[in-house]
């Protein structure tokens, strides 16, 4: 009886050895070290295509890696349909584009805040070209956007014929292209004017200025987000945007992001008003929005202090101005509003 309890327990004990050595096996094997694999929670920390080589997938957007040059800050993405082609640039400078083959194939494009200058049509004739990233709007982040529109400082920049200086040529610019993202820098004046086959604009948070005419006549516009640090946008920067949408606040019309739908307030809707509701969150009035309007009186919904940093609409100027304050003001410097029933009320 002893006997057999004796083998019995040294089955056991060989058996629990035995499964340990291969685990520890296939683990060194996996890993080299021991340690086991990241999750794919763990792998999203640390997503970068530029260490994948030629055939690898990526397991957080499932693309495969097409083309790594050795030594350059650029990489080659695309599905193994072979109709989805990503190309990301983090060189310093872009000089030339290094998928020249690919180029009618490629219908993202992505450049990273690394990048500094590009060389003028370095995107030419990327004619199936569906979404662009950019660090800035033209050939580098040093624009001045209260200057004169000029080629270096234009969006179609990148997909213009090099050496051209002629003002516009939006032609070059791809009719697939329907969305645009830019990162940084200045959109300068006239800096999207007549690109009239792009539908969506999303423009940072660090982006604070907008020059005039920046958008003027996109015909085609449907949808431009910004984000709150915006402080200047230029006159008429979305003139003629027939098709652009917009929130709607007692009859005037404003752009703005998911987080504060009323920063710019760029048009009145109704000519014949004589006075508006403007919102307090509004940090910028278009210096044309109540053109061939006769406004006698505003009702703003914040204090004096913040009207005097956005109240440089010409209009505007001659209107009766009213501060909001809940409770009766004792200061008579200015005059105040509430609401009663809803309907704004002096005090």
């Amino acid at each position: 009886m002893k006997k057999k309890l004796f083998l019995l327990l040294f089955t056991l004990l060989f058996s629990i050895s035995a499964l340990g050595f291969v685990a520890c096996s296939q683990s060194q094997e996996n890993n080299g070290n021991g340690l086991s694999p990241k999750s794919d929670e763990e792998n999203k920390s640390v997503h970068n295509h530029l260490l994948l080589s030629e055939g690898d997938f990526c397991s957080v957007c499932g693309l495969k890696c097409v083309k790594n040059p050795d030594g350059l800050d650029d990489v080659l993405m695309g599905n193994d349909e072979g109709t989805v082609f990503r190309a990301e640039f983090y060189e310093t400078n872009i000089t030339s584009v290094v998928f020249e083959e690919y180029k009618i194939d490629i219908t993202e494009i992505y450049v990273g805040d690394t990048v500094v200058s590009i060389k003028q049509g370095a995107f030419r004739d990327c004619n199936y070209l569906q979404k662009i990233t950019l660090p800035f709007v033209g050939k580098n982040k040093t624009v001045n956007s209260s200057g004169s529109a000029s080629v270096e400082t234009s969006f179609f920049y990148v997909f213009d014929e090099e050496g051209n200086m002629v003002y516009n040529h939006t032609s070059y610019v791809p009719r697939s292209l329907e969305t645009v993202v830019i990162t940084g820098g200045i959109v300068g004046k006239s800096a999207f004017e007549s690109c009239s086959y792009i539908k969506n604009v999303v423009l940072s948070d660090s982006i604070r200025i907008i020059g005039d005419q920046a958008f003027f006549n996109c015909l085609r516009l449907k949808n431009i987000s910004f984000g709150n640090q915006v402080d200047t946008i230029g006159s008429n920067a979305f003139a003629g945007c027939s098709e652009l949408e917009y929130y709607v606040y007692d009859e005037a019309r404003y752009l703005g992001n998911q987080e504060n739908n009323y920063l710019f307030l760029y048009k009145a809707n109704n000519a014949s008003k004589n006075s508006y509701i403007i919102k307090g969150s509004t940090k910028v009035i278009d210096e044309y929005a109540f053109f061939g309007c006769r406004v006698n009186s505003v009702y703003y919904e914040s204090t004096e202090r913040n009207w005097r940093i956005i109240s440089k609409n010409k209009v505007l100027l001659s209107a009766t101005k009213y501060y909001f304050s809940e409770t009766a003001p004792t200061d008579t410097s200015y005059s105040y509003w509430h609401y009663v029933d809803g309907v704004p009320t002096a005090w």
